[in-house]
Protein backbone atom coordinates (compact mmCIF):
# COMPACT_ATOMS: atom_id res chain seq x y z
CA UNK A 1 0.00 0.00 0.00
CA UNK A 2 1.37 3.22 -1.01
CA UNK A 3 1.16 5.74 1.44
CA UNK A 4 1.41 9.57 0.15
CA UNK A 5 1.61 12.50 2.32
CA UNK A 6 -1.64 13.97 0.98
CA UNK A 7 -3.72 10.70 1.92
CA UNK A 8 -3.43 11.62 5.07
CA UNK A 9 -5.83 14.66 6.30
CA UNK A 10 -3.78 17.41 8.81
CA UNK A 11 -0.26 15.21 8.07
CA UNK A 12 2.00 17.61 9.71
CA UNK A 13 -0.49 20.20 11.88
CA UNK A 14 1.31 23.26 12.67
CA UNK A 15 0.28 24.34 16.14
CA UNK A 16 -0.72 28.20 15.99
CA UNK A 17 0.40 29.97 18.86
CA UNK A 18 3.22 29.65 21.33
CA UNK A 19 3.04 27.78 24.51
CA UNK A 20 5.53 28.08 27.82
CA UNK A 21 8.38 26.58 26.99
CA UNK A 22 8.10 24.19 30.75
CA UNK A 23 10.62 26.64 32.34
CA UNK A 24 9.82 26.76 36.15
CA UNK A 25 12.04 29.68 37.68
CA UNK A 26 13.87 28.65 40.42
CA UNK A 27 12.48 28.58 43.86
CA UNK A 28 15.98 29.59 44.83
CA UNK A 29 17.49 32.45 44.09
CA UNK A 30 20.71 32.41 41.66
CA UNK A 31 21.95 35.78 40.08
CA UNK A 32 24.00 36.58 36.89
CA UNK A 33 25.46 39.82 35.90
CA UNK A 34 24.31 41.26 32.36
CA UNK A 35 24.09 44.47 30.91
CA UNK A 36 25.59 45.93 34.02
CA UNK A 37 22.75 44.90 35.96
CA UNK A 38 22.08 42.27 37.99
CA UNK A 39 19.20 39.70 37.17
CA UNK A 40 17.91 36.33 38.77
CA UNK A 41 18.04 33.31 36.26
CA UNK A 42 14.54 33.64 36.11
CA UNK A 43 14.56 36.61 35.35
CA UNK A 44 16.71 35.43 32.20
CA UNK A 45 14.52 32.70 31.27
CA UNK A 46 11.77 35.00 31.06
CA UNK A 47 13.10 37.59 28.81
CA UNK A 48 14.63 34.90 26.72
CA UNK A 49 11.10 33.28 26.42
CA UNK A 50 9.76 36.75 25.24
CA UNK A 51 12.38 37.34 22.85
CA UNK A 52 11.73 33.18 21.47
CA UNK A 53 8.21 33.90 20.90
CA UNK A 54 8.50 37.38 19.24
CA UNK A 55 11.31 35.26 16.81
CA UNK A 56 8.07 32.24 16.74
CA UNK A 57 5.77 34.95 15.54
CA UNK A 58 7.93 36.17 12.93
CA UNK A 59 8.72 32.65 11.53
CA UNK A 60 4.90 31.83 11.40
CA UNK A 61 4.11 34.56 9.14
CA UNK A 62 6.77 34.13 6.59
CA UNK A 63 5.85 30.73 6.48
CA UNK A 64 2.07 31.86 5.76
CA UNK A 65 3.90 33.62 2.98
CA UNK A 66 5.83 30.34 1.62
CA UNK A 67 9.14 32.02 2.55
CA UNK A 68 10.25 28.74 3.74
CA UNK A 69 13.90 29.20 4.00
CA UNK A 70 13.27 32.44 6.15
CA UNK A 71 10.61 30.94 8.04
CA UNK A 72 13.23 27.93 9.05
CA UNK A 73 16.24 30.51 9.42
CA UNK A 74 13.64 31.99 12.19
CA UNK A 75 12.51 29.22 14.02
CA UNK A 76 16.23 28.03 14.52
CA UNK A 77 16.76 31.31 16.36
CA UNK A 78 14.45 30.84 18.25
CA UNK A 79 15.79 27.40 19.31
CA UNK A 80 18.50 29.11 20.15
CA UNK A 81 16.82 31.42 22.39
CA UNK A 82 14.90 28.99 24.06
CA UNK A 83 15.82 25.48 23.46
CA UNK A 84 12.50 24.16 25.06
CA UNK A 85 9.88 25.75 23.02
CA UNK A 86 8.55 22.86 21.95
CA UNK A 87 5.93 24.88 19.15
CA UNK A 88 9.29 26.38 17.53
CA UNK A 89 10.81 23.05 17.24
CA UNK A 90 7.59 21.20 15.81
CA UNK A 91 7.02 23.86 12.81
CA UNK A 92 10.73 24.05 12.17
CA UNK A 93 10.14 20.21 11.78
CA UNK A 94 6.70 20.88 9.34
CA UNK A 95 8.58 23.56 7.38
CA UNK A 96 11.66 21.50 6.82
CA UNK A 97 9.28 18.95 5.83
CA UNK A 98 7.62 21.57 3.22
CA UNK A 99 11.18 22.39 2.03
CA UNK A 100 11.97 18.65 1.39
CA UNK A 101 14.58 18.52 3.99
CA UNK A 102 12.63 15.00 5.87
CA UNK A 103 16.16 13.84 7.69
CA UNK A 104 16.13 17.07 9.71
CA UNK A 105 12.99 17.04 10.54
CA UNK A 106 12.74 13.63 12.20
CA UNK A 107 15.63 14.55 13.63
CA UNK A 108 14.21 17.41 15.46
CA UNK A 109 10.85 15.23 16.38
CA UNK A 110 13.40 13.02 18.02
CA UNK A 111 14.27 15.59 19.93
CA UNK A 112 11.00 16.83 20.73
CA UNK A 113 9.53 14.04 22.20
CA UNK A 114 13.12 13.60 24.16
CA UNK A 115 12.60 17.39 25.41
CA UNK A 116 8.91 17.09 25.86
CA UNK A 117 7.59 13.84 26.29
CA UNK A 118 3.92 14.47 26.68
CA UNK A 119 3.27 16.62 23.43
CA UNK A 120 1.42 14.50 21.18
CA UNK A 121 1.55 16.27 17.98
CA UNK A 122 5.43 15.67 17.44
CA UNK A 123 4.17 11.68 17.73
CA UNK A 124 1.90 11.95 15.01
CA UNK A 125 3.97 14.18 13.41
CA UNK A 126 7.21 11.99 13.61
CA UNK A 127 4.30 8.92 12.77
CA UNK A 128 3.37 10.10 9.89
CA UNK A 129 6.89 10.86 8.13
CA UNK A 130 7.61 7.22 8.91
CA UNK A 131 4.83 5.62 7.55
CA UNK A 132 5.91 7.72 4.00
CA UNK A 133 9.67 6.71 4.70
CA UNK A 134 7.49 2.81 4.82
CA UNK A 135 9.71 2.18 8.52
CA UNK A 136 6.35 0.75 10.07
CA UNK A 137 7.99 -1.00 12.80
CA UNK A 138 9.57 2.46 13.78
CA UNK A 139 6.27 4.63 13.17
CA UNK A 140 4.29 1.94 14.72
CA UNK A 141 6.40 2.12 18.09
CA UNK A 142 5.99 5.92 17.73
CA UNK A 143 2.37 6.07 17.73
CA UNK A 144 1.47 3.82 20.59
CA UNK A 145 3.75 6.58 22.88
CA UNK A 146 0.91 8.83 21.23
CA UNK A 147 -1.79 6.71 22.11
CA UNK A 148 -0.09 6.36 25.57
CA UNK A 149 -0.51 9.93 25.91
CA UNK A 150 -4.22 10.14 24.40
CA UNK A 151 -5.91 6.89 23.71
CA UNK A 152 -8.46 8.39 21.47
CA UNK A 153 -6.08 10.37 18.88
CA UNK A 154 -8.08 10.10 16.07
CA UNK A 155 -4.69 10.40 13.67
CA UNK A 156 -3.03 8.47 16.06
CA UNK A 157 -4.64 5.99 15.89
CA UNK A 158 -5.46 5.75 12.27
CA UNK A 159 -1.65 5.95 12.06
CA UNK A 160 -1.27 2.44 13.93
CA UNK A 161 -4.01 1.14 11.90
CA UNK A 162 -1.80 1.65 9.01
CA UNK A 163 1.82 0.79 10.29
CA UNK A 164 -0.23 -2.43 11.22
CA UNK A 165 -1.66 -3.29 8.13
CA UNK A 166 1.50 -3.11 6.30
CA UNK A 167 3.67 -5.07 8.54
CA UNK A 168 0.77 -7.76 7.44
CA UNK A 169 -1.44 -7.47 10.75
CA UNK A 170 -5.16 -7.53 9.46
CA UNK A 171 -6.49 -9.01 13.21
CA UNK A 172 -8.80 -7.36 15.72
CA UNK A 173 -6.07 -4.78 16.66
CA UNK A 174 -5.71 -2.98 12.98
CA UNK A 175 -9.26 -2.92 13.06
CA UNK A 176 -10.15 -1.81 16.45
CA UNK A 177 -7.71 1.13 15.84
CA UNK A 178 -9.16 2.00 12.41
CA UNK A 179 -12.71 1.95 14.53
CA UNK A 180 -11.47 4.64 16.97
CA UNK A 181 -10.18 6.68 14.25
CA UNK A 182 -12.90 6.08 11.94
CA UNK A 183 -15.45 8.65 13.99
CA UNK A 184 -13.80 11.64 12.88
CA UNK A 185 -11.46 10.48 9.99
CA UNK A 186 -12.84 9.40 6.93
CA UNK A 187 -9.99 7.91 5.65
CA UNK A 188 -10.42 5.95 8.50
CA UNK A 189 -13.41 4.98 7.91
CA UNK A 190 -12.68 4.57 4.15
CA UNK A 191 -10.31 2.12 4.39
CA UNK A 192 -12.24 0.71 7.25
CA UNK A 193 -14.91 -0.56 5.17
CA UNK A 194 -12.26 -1.55 2.23
CA UNK A 195 -10.25 -3.85 4.82
CA UNK A 196 -12.07 -5.23 7.04
CA UNK A 197 -16.22 -4.96 5.55
CA UNK A 198 -16.69 -2.52 8.05
CA UNK A 199 -19.30 0.26 7.06
CA UNK A 200 -21.51 1.32 10.54
CA UNK A 201 -18.87 2.22 12.82
CA UNK A 202 -21.03 3.14 15.61
CA UNK A 203 -22.11 -0.18 16.10
CA UNK A 204 -18.68 -1.42 16.40
CA UNK A 205 -16.59 0.97 18.35
CA UNK A 206 -17.09 2.24 21.86
CA UNK A 207 -18.10 5.68 22.61
CA UNK A 208 -15.50 8.28 23.07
Amino acid sequence: MKLALCAIPLFVVATCSAQQSGLVPSSKQHFVITEAKTISIAELQQRNQSKARGTFADAKMAARRGDHSRSITLFEKALKTDPLFSDARNDLAVELIVSGQTDRAVDQLQQLVQLDPRFLIAYTNLGVVLCNQKKFPEAEAVVRRALNIDPNSSKASLLLGLALYAQGNRGAETQSALEIAARSNPLAAKLLKQWFGVSDVADTAAPN
